[in-house]
């Protein structure tokens, strides 16, 4: 257990290391597409646009983790198919979830098509990358979306598919304080 006062050095050390824009506004903007899209009328389980949100500091490593899940359609069932080979790989079925999910990382790419909307998902990238050492791994559906980004500067992105479905979106971030 931790003292109070070791609360909130920790809790100051917090809001002082991380870019806290990018985190405010990936968690708001993660809300407001759960609320908006998450969970259209036909899936609601009674009635509720429920979502989880979680994080812990370890203190000996630094290391911050936050998760966000939601049991709603999903990234890949609402993202738009902007571009027409996007469009063809949808109808032939080639078009992977961690590939959509991927894709839902462009800058301003959302179902809304307004410019004001679509940048959660950049904003917790960038989260990530403003730390010393960050990952953010998005599972959505059956597909994963894997950022790295390590201390010695480099990064590694990895798609992947699994054979089951999370029945939802779960996004990940760690960064190292």
């Amino acid at each position: 257990t931790y003292s109070p006062e070791e609360i909130d050095r920790a809790r100051a050390m917090v809001e002082q290391g991380i870019r806290k824009h990018f985190l405010f506004e990936g968690l708001s903007e993660a809300i407001t597409n759960v609320s908006q899209h998450a969970y259209p009328a036909s899936s609601l389980i009674g009635g509720k646009k429920q979502w989880w949100l979680s994080a812990s500091f370890d203190k000996p490593s630094r290391k911050l983790d936050v998760m966000f899940y939601d049991q709603g359609t999903g990234i890949p069932n609402t993202l738009p198919n902007w571009h027409l080979f996007e469009g063809i790989k949808e109808f032939f079925n080639l078009w992977t979830d961690s590939q959509k999910i991927e894709a839902a990382m462009e800058y301003g790419r959302s179902v809304t098509r307004r410019p004001e909307r679509g940048k959660g998902l950049t904003n917790l990238l960038e989260f990530a990358k403003a730390h010393r050492e960050g990952t953010l791994s998005i599972y959505s559906q059956r597909g994963l979306y894997r950022f790295v980004h390590s201390s010695d500067g480099k990064t590694n992105v990895l798609g992947r598919e699994h054979r089951s479905s999370i029945g939802g979106t779960l996004i990940e971030w760690s960064v190292k304080l």
